[in-house]
């Protein structure tokens, strides 16, 4: 595919300036110089133009960017460390081959070590203190709500809503009444014949009523009375019909024995209901004498601060875990491994060597598996470079080779230097022997090339794609062409007036393509063969007498209307006011530094 080189037209401002500038300042010259010539009395120099043949044929037109550079490896690793200590162990040569994660310097960490087990004790530490920190929490939650270990009624309630407690603290005390027991002394030969289960009645004598129930325990031990008689106790389990109240006087009877002194009711459970965390009560809704059941809630104990204690210990735990990390990874610093498989191409520091934490450059590892370097592409051209196009490189320290790198990037960040901005083109070269890293070469990216294409001199065409021939009496080919201005913020249209031709010749109309700094492809217009005529610009030195003789002669005749007058007619496009349309400014004499399009006819 041909790249068309961008036209005259569509150069930024200041290009445009620097080329239309150059025809102006050639007639000055001109005129200074033919000035100077007619005054200095020793001779006058007459300026002429001449016409020279030129005959058109095939050829081949390569249009390039090119550039310079200096090439460096392409990876490169300065090692550093960011720790302090003597070097103990050097595995450093330098020119010698290392890989990723080789062993390069091992550096005295005695300090790092403590540090590391001081961390590990804090750790362990932390860690205990937080798991008895979870033991609380869960002990918390699980005793939160408080429940009737049995059925009865609420004798004892120590506490309301909003009282904080500790654990251990006295909350309530439920007696079961359902059923009561009395325990009574009968004499302990009559025991030893009563058993466990056994049925049993108990007397209520301020009641004058009884009540059947059944030994639930018998006593194996004996003790004397006030009266001298040696008793056991028998305890006696009987249903509470609803009016008997704890603290009544009862006698019994088991069989055919009789007690041998009274006893005092009791309820069968009696339960002390006591805090086990600490907290503020919340939701108690019942009062002493009220009956409750079995499993029932009898109120919570809201202990925010088991929570704020697990969550300031996960934070602690966490942060003794983050320091301990720390210190492992510090550790590791102690040991300094190569980042990148490559070559040691500078050692700085030796086994023996103190380092003080400063970021101390150790070595260099570069990867010299390929080369590399950058250079600078005008803003015109960066559109036309692309990753993987072919780069003839060459270097004034190996004369007489050529290497062969590709584009491996082209940046989208240019830099603007006085109106041009640039882009920075990457270059990777696989093949460099002889090469070394800091050395200058030149780069040339072929960007348009057209091969057996008619072709002609640059300067042969003017403004207007004109190209200048014999007159051979026919009709005149010259053709007019429509340029859009716009003035003074009005927009009109202008025809392009081409310049008169000197006797003898005439311009006639082509089409042009690809062009560099010395020819340019001929589309249409013109055949293989055929005879154009390039104007070139001769002075000619006459000896004068006289101080000032001949100022009053002019400029010769036949300057073109464009310059003012005075040069022949028919001179060059570039001395006219423009290149041939479709040619790039940098191909005469607006080219950016840096940069320039190149090549040839071959």
């Amino acid at each position: 595919m041909k790249l068309k080189l961008p036209e005259l037209s569509k150069l930024k401002l200041s290009k445009k300036k620097l080329i239309t500038i150059a025809a102006p300042l050639l007639v000055v010259i001109l005129l200074l110089v033919w000035t100077l010539g007619s005054c200095g009395g020793k001779g006058k120099t007459t300026v002429s133009a001449e016409y020279e043949p030129y005959t058109v044929k095939r050829g081949d037109i390569t249009v390039s960017v090119t550039g310079s550079g200096t090439v460096e490896p392409i990876e490169q690793y300065e090692i550093q460390s960011i720790v302090t200590g003597d070097i103990l162990e050097d595995y450093v040569t330098l020119g010698s081959e290392v890989k990723k994660d080789d062993v390069l310097y091992i550096i005295d960490s005695s300090s790092a070590e403590n540090s590391l087990e001081r961390a590990e004790a804090s750790y362990e530490q932390q860690l205990l203190s937080h798991n008895q920190r979870v033991d609380d929490y869960n002990e918390a939650e699980a005793n939160k709500s408080v429940l009737a270990p049995s059925s009865g009624v609420i004798t004892e309630l120590y506490v309301k809503n909003g009282d904080t407690v500790n654990s251990g603290t006295k909350l309530a005390v439920v007696e079961d009444t359902s059923s009561l027991t009395v325990r009574v002394p009968f004499l302990s030969a009559n025991a030893k014949n009563i058993y466990k289960g056994q049925n049993a009645t108990v007397y209520f004598d301020d009641r004058n009523e009884s009540h059947t129930g059944y030994v639930s325990h018998v006593t194996t031990g004996t003790y004397v009375t006030d009266a001298g008689a040696i008793v056991s106790d028998i305890e006696i389990t009987f249903k509470n019909p609803g009016a008997i109240v704890a603290g009544e006087s009862v006698t019994a009877t088991v069989g055919n024995f009789a007690c041998n002194d009274y006893g005092t009711v009791q309820p069968t459970a009696t339960e002390t209901i006591v805090a086990k965390v600490s907290g503020d009560v919340k939701n108690l809704n019942y009062s002493k004498g009220d009956c409750i059941s079995s499993g029932k809630l009898l109120l919570n104990i809201d202990n925010d601060s088991s929570y704020s204690d697990l969550r300031s210990s996960e934070l602690s735990l966490k942060n003794s875990k983050l320091s301990l990390d720390d210190q492992m990874e510090k550790l590791n610093d102690y040991t300094i491994l190569s980042p990148i498989s490559g070559t040691v191409v500078e050692k700085t520091m030796k086994g023996g060597d103190t380092l003080d934490g400063n970021k101390s450059s150790l070595a260099i590892v570069a990867d010299m598996s390929k080369l590399t370097f950058e250079i600078s592409v005008d803003e015109l051209y960066i559109k036309s470079i692309e990753v993987g196009q072919t780069v003839s490189i060459t270097a004034d320290a190996l004369p007489n080779r050529t290497f062969e790198g590709v584009v491996d990037t082209v940046s989208i960040i240019g830099t603007a230097t006085s109106g041009v901005t640039v882009y920075p083109v990457t270059v990777v070269i696989s093949e460099y022997e002889g090469l070394l890293p800091g050395m200058n070469v030149d780069a040339e990216i072929v960007i348009s090339n057209a091969s057996d294409v008619l072709t002609v001199p640059v300067n042969a065409v003017s403004r207007g794609n004109l190209v200048l021939i014999k007159d051979d009496g026919k009709a005149p080919q010259t053709e007019t062409k429509k340029e859009s201005e716009k003035n003074a913020g009005n927009s009109e249209k202008k025809q392009f007036r081409p310049p008169e031709a000197p006797d003898g010749y005439k311009y006639v109309t082509v089409e042009t393509g690809v062009a560099n700094d010395d020819y340019v492809e001929i589309v249409s217009g013109l055949s293989e063969g055929d005879v154009i005529y390039v104007t070139v610009i001769k002075n000619t030195t006459t000896s004068q007498t006289g101080a000032f003789g001949g100022m009053g002669g002019g400029m010769p005749s036949g300057m073109p209307g464009g310059m003012g007058g005075g040069m022949p007619s028919g001179m060059p496009g570039g001395m006219g006011g423009g290149m041939p349309s479709g040619m790039p400014g940098g191909m005469s004499g607006g080219m950016p530094s840096g940069n320039r399009s190149s090549g040839g006819m071959r």
